[in-house]
């Protein structure tokens, strides 16, 4: 699948480096922490509210990291978010080292 997105216009740095790199190989390790994106989402939010745009989306994203945050603790790598959302779709990704 990720040789499809990457094929088109689905193509991103999670397609491209992330999946590859920490996901699929099962390291969750590229050093950026729950934490700090709970943190940066926030700073994100007021950022939103001071200039007055709509936040629905911001709103929903940042609930999905503060989730994160209560079930795999803030100081795990980021890419774990993939752990959670196993979990409640009760689909784990195959381990692999996606040759691109």
């Amino acid at each position: 699948m990720i040789k499809v997105l990457n094929a088109g216009s689905g193509r991103n740095s999670a397609t491209e480096d992330k999946y590859p790199r920490a996901i699929l190989p099962r390291t969750f390790n590229l050093g950026f922490t729950v934490g700090l994106m709970c943190k940066d989402m926030l700073l994100c939010r007021e950022e939103i509210k001071d200039m007055g745009v709509p936040m629905a989306v911001i709103d929903a994203a940042r609930e999905e990291w503060l989730e994160v945050e209560r079930e795999m603790g803030m100081d795990q790598d980021f890419t774990t978010i993939v752990q959670m959302l196993e979990r409640r779709s009760g689909i784990v990704l195959k381990e692999s080292k996606l040759e691109l």
